[in-house]
């Protein structure tokens, strides 16, 4: 699969970088160009170097410990940096920006400080509404990957990139299985 090597590419380079002491905190689809299949980091503003903080990030893309008011001058965390990777594996799976609602809607630039993952395992979160092809893709995603996007949203559990590639794995194999 195409998508799933782009992924373990990625995962690569970010797994490469993260070794050397880099740490980016603010990733998104928008930060990634593909260039003859290897992905390529662009936009890496809020990257931090070694033990040197990085700059701002822009939400919904970083942890939300990274506030408006966090201080540039902070060192962030494994966890901002799984945070970080959730979100994009978010959009690259699911192919929008925000994995946020405010108010009951969707929102493309609010936070997780000022809203709510309106997901579950099984649907949406009672008195929260999305689109109805949002919903059919979240419910087209095998049941490992929803648990562990609903447990990284609301805060309870940071998944590792390699956390994340096996559970990429395991999904893209049992899907195969099914063909």
């Amino acid at each position: 699969n195409e998508r799933l090597d782009m992924i373990r590419n990625l995962f690569v380079l970010l797994t490469e970088m993260r070794i050397r002491s880099f740490l980016v905190t603010d990733l998104s689809n928008g930060n990634v160009f593909v260039e003859n299949g290897k992905p390529v980091l662009i936009d890496c503003d809020s990257m931090q170097c070694c033990h040197y903080p990085g700059g701002g990030v822009t939400f919904p893309f970083g942890h939300p410990g990274v506030t408006p008011d966090f201080n540039y001058l902070k060192m962030r965390s494994n966890e901002h940096f799984n945070y970080s990777v959730a979100v994009m594996l978010w959009q690259l799976l699911l192919e929008w920006d925000n994995p946020y609602t405010q108010n009951g809607r969707d929102c493309q630039t609010c936070s997780s400080v000022d809203s709510a993952f309106p997901f579950t395992v099984s649907g949406m979160v009672d008195g929260i509404t999305t689109r109805e092809d949002k919903l059919e893709r979240w419910q087209s995603l095998p049941k490992s990957l929803r648990e562990a996007f609903c447990k990284t949203f609301n805060m309870e559990k940071s998944y590792s990139i390699g956390e994340w590639f096996e559970l990429l794995q395991k999904s893209y194999e049992n899907f195969e299985k099914q063909e």
